[in-house]
């Protein structure tokens, strides 16, 4: 379903509301990066609201200065870049857990990741467009799938539509994200070192997880 002008208009009035709410709760949001953003209607919105705000997509202008090239499984930024990462196309990724394990990579520790998320197909919303790549019965399924892959706190949900709303999760500061980058914990022996290892395993439904997996896929 392609969003109309006016739908385009209410998402982001709805966006400024939030990040202004934010703000008032004390929240620490200077660099977004938003991710499938098209034209870049987001960042440029984002922008003048102060925010230091940049865009990526697979097709983008190609005289923006703020929106360029990148995937939602590659990013083309450094570790712990941004402040929060916003993204409404979700339903476009065609690996979950990559695209998850990529948001978190590139967004700074106690930052924010921001999803606009729609009713699943059980909740009375069609998913059958040409350019959703996969479904979730109810958002709360989709929620929790991705709270599997990382350590997050659902802070606030707000209501767009009938049919869409915003979700802020706040990353947390996790043992298992430390044991992430730290081979030693996840290697380790005794119980509490096999136990950690289990535990990642039937997280990431890897073989083995060390440092150079995260480094390379992350």
């Amino acid at each position: 379903m392609k969003d109309s002008i006016l739908d385009i208009i209410k998402i982001l009035l709805n966006l400024k509301m939030n990040l202004i709410n934010l703000k008032k709760k004390n929240l620490k949001i200077k660099n977004i990066l938003c991710v499938a953003v098209r034209l870049g209607t987001e960042v440029h919105a984002l922008r003048n609201l102060g925010y230091n705000a940049i865009g990526i997509d697979i097709t983008y202008p190609k005289k923006s200065k703020y929106v360029h090239y990148g995937e939602f499984e590659n990013i083309p930024y450094a570790d712990s870049s941004f402040d929060a990462l916003y993204s409404n196309s979700i339903d476009h990724v065609f690996n979950l857990k990559k695209t998850i394990f990529e948001f978190d990579r590139v967004i700074k520790e106690n930052g924010y990741l921001i999803l606009r998320l729609m009713k699943g197909y059980e909740e009375g919303y069609k998913m059958d467009q040409a350019y959703e790549s996969f479904a979730w019965a109810k958002r709360d399924d989709l929620v929790n799938e991705i709270k599997n892959y990382i350590d997050l706190e659902l802070i606030e949900i707000i209501k767009i539509s009938e049919i869409k709303f915003m979700y802020v999760f706040k990353k947390k500061n996790s043992w298992r994200r430390l044991m992430k980058k730290n081979t030693s914990l996840i290697t380790g022996s005794g119980v509490l070192g096999a136990y950690l290892s289990k535990e990642l395993l039937n997280r990431n439904n890897n073989v083995i997880v060390t440092s150079r997996y995260y480094k390379k896929n992350y």
